[in-house]
């Protein structure tokens, strides 16, 4: 009987229900386990009375196990940070926001969890965490996900140093290169076009802008990454090879065939472009500037593969945070009339940390929201801060809980874009786009796309939230949170000397 109580304690937990919401093939599995357990317990209680006290007594062991295992102190003995490696817990660190800071004032700032049954040691302080990567980057490798799999030589951010010595510094360039402002008076014109379509009467009631904000990156980032105007039809298979591929989760024999058709379909489109790209020395966009540099790109499939795997990554992450920059200035609308006030800027973003006040409210919403973890695999025992962490341990350096710390942001739950203003931050400070040589090489469209967004919907709407609705994330650690999927907007048209 505890044990069965123990399992439905788990089994209704919020990220186990979403799963089985979401998954029927989990739903059925679990049916048909449970029945199984039935018949079995029955059939053992009938011809075995001995087996089931037996049973019951094997159940009561593996629960004192698991309890004594998830308590805060177990692994004190052999150098263990403190925190409990329950799976209790391990849900309750999905769903709830504030998870890691708690467990940081409470263990401090390194601390130990568990996903899913994987030892996790945590870091909160970014400088605590950049100096743990320095000191033993021997020891660490990426956490690499299921898709990498299908990526020729691996994804770039989890490449072995013999091959990302090769092709990492190919693919900066030609990231840091891009000609994003080439291409604005463009991407402007979508946006504005995107916005208009929800800026009418019947907008009273709101409107979800999440569906908007990803058609509109989409295209933007086709432009960006492939030289792909947005009314190329091979922005189309490119979308639809996105919305085949599932690289949340791993799967049997279709989940392959449809990850692996859809990745052909689109290198097939790049492979296209590329030659169409070279052959007009056309170097704007990041597989121009690629091609150009080294023509073999073009048939290259590791590397399309790569490219394009980083532009699908990119089309979630970026229309997450610019559907966090339009949740703060709609929260926040105190600073839509000076984002107005301020104008229009243009080209592509100079620095890290540009000073312009639309960048500084993307700057400040990465700081709030999106920018959440970083996580590498340890490959071999680390010995750090008086803490022996054991092979095949997973590190999680926590950068939002980082960005609250009050001794270098003042006020730090407050959205406060003028603390960018004449000031730039160290990485031991501010690290939205990472901490290492594996730091986002896309920092740049971030800034750029979101400060175009932030520009163009307070030049021309006023924006208010119409319906509020709780954060949510999906059930993994690694998913970002966002806005409920009940919050609504509405854009109101600005006139000249209306207040926000």
């Amino acid at each position: 009987m505890l044990s069965v109580m123990g399992l439905l304690r788990l089994g209704l937990k919020p990220p186990f229900r979403r799963d089985l919401a979401a998954l029927p093939a989990l739903r059925a599995w679990l049916a048909v386990a449970t029945l199984v357990l039935l018949v079995l317990g029955a059939w053992m209680l009938l011809r075995f009375p001995a087996l089931v006290q037996l049973s019951a007594v094997a159940a009561l062991i593996v629960m004192a196990l698991l309890w004594w295992r998830a308590r805060p102190s177990y692994g004190r003995s052999r150098g263990w940070p403190p925190g409990s490696l329950g799976i209790g817990a391990s849900l309750d660190a999905v769903d709830n926001r504030d998870y890691y800071r708690e467990q940081a004032a409470r263990h401090g700032p390194i601390f130990k969890m568990s996903q899913f049954g994987r030892p996790v040691l945590c870091v909160v302080g970014l400088s605590r965490g950049r100096q743990l990567l320095q000191d033993h980057k021997a020891a660490l490798a990426g956490a690499s996900l299921p898709y990498n799999r299908f990526v020729r030589n691996g994804m770039l951010r989890y490449m072995t140093r013999e091959f990302h010595q090769v092709e990492g510094p190919l693919f900066r360039r030609a990231f840091s290169n891009v000609a994003l402002g080439a291409n604005e008076r463009s991407v402007r014109d979508a946006c504005q076009r995107a916005l208009a379509s929800l800026g009418h009467p019947l907008a009273e009631a709101g409107h979800d802008i999440r569906p908007l904000v990803r058609v509109w990156t989409i295209e933007s980032l086709a432009t960006a990454f492939f030289g792909f105007r947005p009314d190329d039809p091979r922005v189309r298979v490119l979308n639809q090879a996105i919305a085949a591929m599932n690289i949340d989760r791993s799967g049997g024999s279709a989940w392959r065939m449809a990850m692996q058709t859809a990745i052909s379909s689109a290198t097939d489109v790049m492979k296209e472009g590329g030659r169409e790209l070279l052959a007009r020395g056309d170097a704007t966009s990041v597989l121009g500037v690629m091609v150009a540099e080294a023509p073999d790109s073009v048939e290259n499939e590791g590397r399309l593969q790569n490219l394009f795997f980083m532009y699908r990554l990119a089309v979630g992450d970026l229309a997450g945070a610019l559907t966090w920059v339009a949740w703060q200035l709609s929260t926040h609308t105190e600073w839509q009339a000076r984002v107005a006030a301020a104008g229009r800027t243009d080209g592509s973003p100079r620095g890290a940390q540009p000073s312009d006040l639309a960048t500084r409210v993307v700057l400040e919403t990465l700081r709030l929201e999106q920018s959440e973890f970083l996580y590498r695999r340890v490959v071999k025992p680390i010995d750090f801060e008086g803490f022996h962490i054991p092979a095949g341990w997973i590190l999680r350096i926590c950068i939002q809980e980082s960005h609250r710390d009050a001794e270098t942001f003042a006020d730090p739950a407050t959205f406060n874009p003028d603390r960018f203003l004449g000031q730039a931050y160290a990485k031991s400070e501010y690290a939205t786009f990472g901490l290492d040589e594996h730091a986002c090489i896309g920092a740049s469209m971030v800034l750029f796309f979101g400060r175009i967004l932030a520009e163009e919907m307070c030049a021309a709407y006023i924006v208010r939230t119409t319906t509020e609705s709780p954060f949510e994330r999906g059930t993994r650690h690694r998913h970002h949170w966002r806005p409920g999927r009940e919050w609504r907007v509405a854009l109101e048209p600005r006139t000249t000397g209306t207040p926000a």
